[in-house]
């Protein structure tokens, strides 16, 4: 037990002392440490460590070298047959793609990461989605729309039982950054119904993950669709029975309300009135603290003699 331990604080120490150490012998030492470590007959703990070597080591190597010395291994792990390696470096992706740049993720990375995506087991699912997530932007619009925004289509269209959360907690970012390739009015109606789907969850974690993303997903959808996609929504979250979610909704009122714009009043004073005299004192407070942006945003209302009452 005691050699465990000691050998698992000198792997931590070799991992963190990768962007201390000397170029030449990160590129040439600790390389050749985490490729031997790789190999197929090594126990699967090495291979374990291999995978955070060779993702630390793409944030110091230079292009040329990470695809020279380490890429083709690095691609190599992701079809370890062990669960646990596919997901370690799943972890690491984005890591490699910023090391090597957008051409190169898109020609070499790309389909590693679409597999461990759509890999059998669901901790490397989970973490391959996060880290797709994280590297969207490393793809050009023409290939986000022919082969990104499909597969999260399909999902939105039937929600798999082992990403959903993913998705959800990641949504107001992914639909952020699939709106600035273009998206059609059928595409918007998708995830909008999605969302709404999410919002109806008895999950509380869901629910809340649904208000903390509320903002990012009215910029998307936009003020003009707002009564026809998310007014129900909005409804639903400032009145939900959990106090978290009321309050996650009453700390980013004044968001929507700068959304909205002159709009913001006539859908939003019911809800603005309910949290204001919320029971829990903390979401009166975060009401109260953005007053001034919100009544701000109420004055813009073309129906402003409604809204007097508030000034």
């Amino acid at each position: 037990m005691k050699n465990s331990s000691v050998l698992l604080q000198w792997e931590e120490v070799l991992c963190s002392s990768i962007p201390f150490v000397p170029i030449n012998i990160a590129a040439n030492e600790i390389v050749k440490i985490s490729l031997h470590k790789s190999e197929s007959f090594e126990p699967e703990k090495n291979r374990i460590l291999s995978c955070k070597l060779l993702g630390t080591l793409a944030t110091r190597l230079d292009p040329k070298t990470i695809e020279d010395k380490i890429l083709s291994r690095i691609v190599y792990l992701c079809q370890d047959t062990s669960f646990t390696v596919r997901k370690t470096i799943a972890e690491y992706l984005p890591d490699v793609a910023k090391g090597i740049g957008p051409s190169r993720t898109k020609t070499i990375l790309s389909t590693e990461i679409f597999q461990l995506v759509n890999d059998e087991t669901k901790e490397v699912k989970q973490t391959a989605l996060v880290s797709l997530l994280e590297i969207l932007e490393f793809f050009d619009s023409n290939f986000q729309r022919r082969d990104i925004l499909p597969l999260f289509l399909k999902w939105m269209k039937h929600p798999p039982l082992d990403i959903y959360k993913i998705l959800i907690t990641h949504f107001g970012k992914l639909f952020v950054k699939l709106s600035s390739i273009g998206l059609d009015e059928a595409t918007i109606g998708i995830f909008a119904t999605f969302y709404s789907k999410m919002i109806a969850s008895t999950e509380v974690e869901v629910r809340q993950a649904c208000a903390f993303n509320f903002p990012g997903v009215l910029y998307c959808v936009g003020a003009k669709r707002f009564s026809t996609y998310l007014s129900k929504d909005f409804y639903n979250l400032c009145c939900d029975s959990h106090v978290e979610t009321r309050r996650i909704m009453a700390a980013s009122f004044h968001e929507v309300s700068n959304i909205l714009g002159a709009e913001s009043c006539n859908f939003m004073k019911d809800r603005f009135i309910h949290l204001l005299h919320d029971p829990n004192q903390d979401i009166q407070e975060k009401i109260v603290n953005n007053m001034y942006i919100i009544l701000q945003n109420f004055k813009l209302s073309h129906n402003a003699k409604v809204c007097t009452r508030f000034i």
